[in-house]
Protein backbone atom coordinates (compact mmCIF):
# COMPACT_ATOMS: atom_id res chain seq x y z
CA UNK A 1 0.00 0.00 0.00
CA UNK A 2 2.89 2.50 0.73
CA UNK A 3 4.40 1.88 -2.66
CA UNK A 4 1.01 2.77 -4.26
CA UNK A 5 0.75 5.98 -2.12
CA UNK A 6 4.41 6.62 -2.98
CA UNK A 7 3.40 6.37 -6.66
CA UNK A 8 0.23 8.68 -6.35
CA UNK A 9 2.31 11.61 -4.85
CA UNK A 10 5.06 11.37 -7.36
CA UNK A 11 2.08 11.54 -10.25
CA UNK A 12 0.71 14.71 -8.62
CA UNK A 13 4.07 16.01 -7.99
CA UNK A 14 5.02 15.91 -11.37
CA UNK A 15 1.52 17.04 -12.71
CA UNK A 16 1.15 19.73 -10.67
CA UNK A 17 4.76 20.81 -11.93
CA UNK A 18 3.73 20.13 -15.19
CA UNK A 19 1.33 22.97 -15.26
CA UNK A 20 3.63 25.56 -13.20
CA UNK A 21 6.39 25.14 -15.29
CA UNK A 22 4.00 25.37 -18.45
CA UNK A 23 2.70 28.64 -16.83
CA UNK A 24 6.32 30.16 -16.29
CA UNK A 25 7.18 29.48 -19.46
CA UNK A 26 4.31 31.18 -21.19
CA UNK A 27 4.52 34.12 -19.23
CA UNK A 28 8.11 34.49 -18.47
CA UNK A 29 8.57 37.27 -16.56
CA UNK A 30 9.31 37.07 -12.94
CA UNK A 31 5.65 36.34 -11.11
CA UNK A 32 5.81 39.23 -9.52
CA UNK A 33 4.66 40.92 -12.94
CA UNK A 34 2.09 38.85 -13.72
CA UNK A 35 -1.45 40.00 -14.00
CA UNK A 36 -4.89 38.25 -13.64
CA UNK A 37 -5.78 38.94 -17.20
CA UNK A 38 -2.77 36.86 -18.39
CA UNK A 39 -3.00 34.27 -16.30
CA UNK A 40 -6.69 33.61 -17.01
CA UNK A 41 -5.72 33.98 -20.70
CA UNK A 42 -3.14 31.36 -20.72
CA UNK A 43 -5.66 29.06 -18.78
CA UNK A 44 -8.22 29.71 -21.19
CA UNK A 45 -6.13 28.51 -23.99
CA UNK A 46 -4.92 25.50 -22.86
CA UNK A 47 -8.75 25.07 -21.25
CA UNK A 48 -9.83 25.19 -25.09
CA UNK A 49 -7.49 22.22 -25.86
CA UNK A 50 -8.19 19.55 -23.22
CA UNK A 51 -10.73 17.52 -21.68
CA UNK A 52 -12.67 17.91 -18.46
CA UNK A 53 -10.60 15.77 -16.69
CA UNK A 54 -7.58 17.38 -17.46
CA UNK A 55 -9.21 21.07 -16.89
CA UNK A 56 -9.88 20.14 -13.84
CA UNK A 57 -6.30 18.68 -12.88
CA UNK A 58 -4.93 21.71 -13.99
CA UNK A 59 -7.41 24.14 -12.30
CA UNK A 60 -6.45 22.99 -8.81
CA UNK A 61 -2.59 22.86 -9.78
CA UNK A 62 -2.04 26.70 -11.15
CA UNK A 63 -4.43 27.49 -7.97
CA UNK A 64 -2.31 25.89 -5.82
CA UNK A 65 1.25 26.77 -7.34
CA UNK A 66 -0.06 30.94 -7.28
CA UNK A 67 -1.43 30.66 -3.78
CA UNK A 68 2.18 29.00 -2.79
CA UNK A 69 4.10 32.00 -4.95
CA UNK A 70 1.55 34.46 -2.93
CA UNK A 71 2.60 33.09 0.54
CA UNK A 72 6.15 33.60 -0.74
CA UNK A 73 5.62 36.93 -2.04
CA UNK A 74 6.73 36.29 -5.10
CA UNK A 75 3.81 37.13 -7.01
CA UNK A 76 0.31 39.48 -5.49
CA UNK A 77 -2.12 37.91 -3.82
CA UNK A 78 -5.09 36.60 -4.99
CA UNK A 79 -3.77 35.86 -8.52
CA UNK A 80 -4.77 32.29 -8.49
CA UNK A 81 -8.49 34.07 -7.84
CA UNK A 82 -7.82 34.86 -11.65
CA UNK A 83 -8.01 30.66 -12.87
CA UNK A 84 -11.52 30.09 -13.72
CA UNK A 85 -13.16 27.47 -11.96
CA UNK A 86 -14.65 24.66 -14.20
CA UNK A 87 -18.23 22.79 -13.99
CA UNK A 88 -18.35 19.82 -15.94
CA UNK A 89 -21.91 19.32 -14.69
CA UNK A 90 -25.02 20.11 -16.80
CA UNK A 91 -28.23 21.58 -15.70
CA UNK A 92 -31.11 18.67 -15.70
CA UNK A 93 -33.70 18.94 -17.73
CA UNK A 94 -37.10 20.06 -16.43
CA UNK A 95 -39.85 17.52 -15.96
CA UNK A 96 -42.54 18.23 -18.57
CA UNK A 97 -44.96 18.81 -15.61
CA UNK A 98 -43.31 22.60 -15.01
CA UNK A 99 -42.76 23.34 -18.54
CA UNK A 100 -45.31 25.88 -19.42
CA UNK A 101 -47.62 24.60 -21.62
CA UNK A 102 -47.83 25.57 -25.61
CA UNK A 103 -51.52 26.52 -25.80
CA UNK A 104 -52.67 29.33 -23.67
CA UNK A 105 -55.73 28.76 -23.94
Amino acid sequence: MAAQASRRIDATVRLYARDAAGLMMELRSDPDGWRPNDVRSYFLERASNSGSGTIEKMTTSLRAFLRYLAVAGRCQAGLDGAVPAYAHWQLATCPNIYRPSRSTG
